[in-house]
């Protein structure tokens, strides 16, 4: 069964701010930039009152997914509230997965 644990979200590669427990900032961030990546997942992900939050879950999870198999300009990650350190920012690791997956995606070397 499906929880609050099992919730991921849909972050920027640059945001540097937790979705999660930082979101007036990661908003203002993604608005500022141009992205409006809520809108983008809302447009992909059917979530209801009428669902259950593990169907909820689910459709975001797939939504997520779905957004970042099609990602051109490889730009978007699938991020947990564990990517972030308690401040809301993010882990230094996370922000190497997130480099790491973008130069084995555009075959550049990691610096």
């Amino acid at each position: 069964m499906a929880d609050e644990n099992d919730l991921c979200l849909l972050t920027t590669i640059d945001n540097p701010f937790s979705p999660f427990t930082n979101w007036i900032k990661w908003l203002n961030y993604d608005k500022a930039f141009g992205y409006n990546t809520c809108e983008f997942l809302a447009r992909l992900c059917p979530i209801s009152n009428s669902l259950t939050d593990e169907e909820n879950y689910r459709n975001i999870n797939l939504a997520v997914d779905e957004i970042i198999i099609n990602d051109f300009r490889n730009i978007y990650r699938k991020v947990r509230e564990d990517d972030y350190e308690v401040n809301g920012l993010i882990k230094e690791s996370t922000k190497k997965r997130f480099l790491s997956h973008s130069n084995a995606e555009t075959g550049k070397a990691e610096e």
